[in-house]
């Protein structure tokens, strides 16, 4: 495919005749979703979502209104859009338009063309970043509802979002941007700082929370930083001094020890946990 001050000009594979041209689409970058079925294309205008079968009318259409965008990229199994949009004044914004039943099969194979879907917007301002440890292509970036994204910078595309220090059970979350995040020196760990305090740590291979979230003293959190053998994290509050974290399980366990004074007496043990054996716990 080409895309000419005409339109976009297709070719058929097997045959190498020239398709029905799209005269609306001239400008952007067009990008072909992976089973061949979908093409999305952007400009200071429309971010619109075309079906190969029926290139006269867009399938799916969102206006710009002059803002700039680039990275443009569909993903149709989680039926959503994701780019990157420019800010005239201040840091780029990732943005996701949430596509609905608009890539449902039985919606591809409907002949009338079918109503706008509904869409919401997910993210915001971009508000902190963390490079992957050396020779690594991940990057981690936190917005201001608290969700990081893992980027691929090799290949330029997501892999995966989540929640990195919104707050809440589910339906109650409270959004907290997220103000600092750093990689433990092996890469294993990632760590998320916010603007109420919070501080969590995740698995970087599984993107899963290890752990509720540390106890802080609810300031905002400035600053984390891995010692080098990952063991320990160190935050810094805006109003509060450094604190450091134990965090490797060992050190863990000595903690708690200390605190608690040798672990549980065998009156205490009979007080809470009666029906299991006594066992020295430190």
């Amino acid at each position: 495919m080409v895309v000419t001050t005409t339109g976009l000009r297709t070719w058929n594979w097997n045959s190498g005749q020239e398709l029905p041209p799209a005269p609306d689409i001239r400008s952007g970058q067009p990008i072909l979703s992976r089973d061949g079925e979908l093409l999305t294309t952007s400009d200071n205008t429309n971010v619109r979502v075309w079906r190969i079968g029926d290139l006269e009318t867009p399938a799916y259409q969102y206006p710009l209104n002059g803002r700039g965008v680039r990275d443009v990229r569909l993903d149709p199994n989680r039926k959503m859009i994701r780019y990157i949009e420019e800010q005239p004044a201040s840091t780029a914004v990732v943005r996701t338009l949430y596509l609905g039943n608009a890539l449902d099969p039985e919606w591809h194979s409907a002949k009338e063309p079918a109503p706008k879907p509904k869409y919401k917007e997910l993210g915001g301002r971009l508000t902190a970043a963390a490079s992957g440890p050396p020779g690594s292509d991940q990057l981690a970036t936190g917005d201001e509802t608290g969700r990081v994204t893992i980027w691929d910078q090799a290949l330029k595309r997501r892999r995966s979002i989540f929640t990195g220090t919104t707050t809440g059970s589910a339906g109650h979350e409270k959004p907290e941007s997220v103000t600092t995040m750093r990689y433990s020196p092996d890469g294993q760990l990632l760590a998320a700082g916010g603007s109420t305090g919070t501080i969590r740590i995740w698995d970087a291979a599984s993107n899963r929370p290890l752990g509720s979230a540390l106890l802080t003293p609810g300031d905002t959190v400035q600053s984390i930083t891995f010692d080098r053998s990952g063991t320990t994290l160190t935050a810094d509050g805006e109003h509060t001094p450094r604190r450091t974290y134990p965090i490797a399980p060992e050190l863990v366990v000595k903690t708690v020890c200390q605190r608690s004074r040798g672990g549980m007496r065998r009156a205490e043990w009979k007080t809470f946990i009666p029906e299991v054996p006594y066992g020295k716990t430190c």
